[in-house]
């Protein structure tokens, strides 16, 4: 395998680092710089890239001066006994992605890329369990904002479409009036673009929709972000409403319920059930999930992660 750090080398990247060029606070040499440009540049999502590159760093000091050959990732692999394993395989991605944009800018022979993608992920055994909220407790967060208000009306809105529609926050935050769309007789979520990129398109609960729809009559909202900042006065202001707003709606309406460090996540945590919908609100490591509050909400059987799509 050190052919593999020569032909590195003689084309002005290098894996292994002979002295830190003090240029950035990573310590990274130029070759390595430009090798972890060429993975980050190739990943579409934002947090991905932050998990590839921390992953990527830990790799270059593991190395230490070594070259990179299957035995140095199986290495790697153990060095991260510590981590869950959901975590290991994230680095593990990070390092295949590595060697495949290598291999495709002619870095790499195809040859020798290939063992280097070969170490296998940690197996995960067993069930996330987390914390799941009930359906008492479901509905009960959603009494918690004061709808004769307009700014109550809002966080009704903002915490029915978490709870009933299963969204991100960062989907929630970036929803426009033209995304709510009637289809085949019901309201739907059309063509979001989720995590990853991918599309698809959610089910509204009539319910949900009732909500949203008293939100945008109060605050005369037509077109444009369907979420909107409310004033310390009870008026709507212009700006639309962060993901990070929307974390500290949902962190307040559980604080009043009980409980304590309720966010919405940025992913889909698994429901109990096949038959129950999960919702997208976690404590930190805990997750909290809901069961559907619509009895007939259902996740359509036979699609993968990657098509979500929600039936009523």
């Amino acid at each position: 395998m050190s052919r593999i750090s020569s032909k590195l080398a003689s084309m002005g990247y290098e894996l292994i680092p002979a002295e830190t060029t003090g240029q950035d606070d990573r310590n990274l040499t130029e070759p390595q710089a430009q090798l972890r440009a060429l993975v980050l540049n190739a990943v579409p999502s934002a947090h991905s890239r932050r998990a590839y590159g921390k992953a990527l760093d830990d790799l270059f000091a593991f190395a230490a001066g070594r070259p990179l050959t299957r035995g140095l990732l199986m290495e790697f692999r153990r060095s991260m006994d510590n981590l869950s394993p959901s975590t290991v395989n994230l680095r593990l991605s990070a390092v295949r992605k590595l060697v495949d944009e290598a291999r495709r800018s002619g870095l790499l022979p195809s040859e020798a890329a290939a063992p280097l993608t070969e170490v296998p992920n940690l197996p995960e055994r067993g069930t996330r369990l987390g914390n799941w909220l009930t359906r008492e407790q479901a509905k009960e967060l959603l009494t918690v904002p004061d709808r004769s208000t307009l700014k109550g009306k809002r966080d009704y809105a903002i915490l029915a479409s978490l709870l009933g529609c299963g969204l991100r926050r960062a989907e929630l935050a970036g929803l426009d009036v033209q995304d709510l769309q009637l289809r085949e007789n019901r309201w739907v979520l059309a063509d979001l673009r989720g995590k990853g990129g991918r599309v698809r398109t959610v089910a509204v609960p009539l319910w949900v929709k009732q909500g949203i729809n008293a939100w945008q009559t109060a605050a005369g909202i037509e077109e444009g972000a369907l979420f909107l900042r409310v004033g310390r006065g009870g008026r709507r202001r212009g700006g639309e409403l962060g993901a990070g707003s929307i974390r500290d709606i949902v962190e307040q309406s559980a604080h009043v319920i009980g409980i304590e460090g309720l966010a919405p996540m940025t992913s889909v945590a698994p429901a109990p059930s096949s038959a129950e919908r999960p919702a997208v609100i976690s404590n930190k490591s805990s997750s909290y999930s809901v069961t559907a509050l619509h009895p007939d909400h259902r996740t359509i059987p036979g699609l993968g992660a990657g098509d979500r799509r929600r039936s009523q």
